[in-house]
């Protein structure tokens, strides 16, 4: 059973914009670590209520590969300690500490990138109303 369309769209665009929110907020304040941490697969209360196909269909895989919340904890609070954080920046990591690619904007790079980053944050507080 693959994921609906629009389900998957929603999720990719959570993703990038969380990456770009990690990268902004690290250019106006480039002292502070930032970090955008994709936990992996994490077993958490959540899929309780979730149907009862999904929850039968992701039971092994969750037991296979899931963590526990406590260990997905322990992982974060380990990476914010690190050493490698303490001179600020926007960092992307994996499930296991990992280093991954930050989300692409096709031909942009540099302040250009930036830019953009910056008009969908004005955009969003404008929207939200913050």
């Amino acid at each position: 059973m693959s994921l609906p369309r629009w389900l998957r769209a929603a999720e990719a665009a959570g993703v990038t914009y969380s990456d770009w929110a990690t990268e902004y907020l690290a250019s106006i304040h480039p002292q502070i670590a930032f970090l955008h941490i994709y936990p992996g697969f994490v077993r958490t209360d959540v899929m309780s209520s979730m149907p009862f196909v999904v929850r039968a269909l992701s039971a092994p895989l969750f037991a296979v590969v899931g963590i526990s919340a406590e260990q997905s904890g322990e992982n974060h609070a380990a990476y914010l300690l690190d050493d490698e954080f303490k001179s600020g920046g926007a960092f992307f990591r994996g499930p296991k500490g990992q280093v991954i690619n930050r989300t692409e904007i096709k031909g942009l790079e540099g302040q250009e990138r930036l830019d953009k980053i910056k008009e969908l944050w004005d955009h969003t507080v404008q929207v939200v109303g913050i």
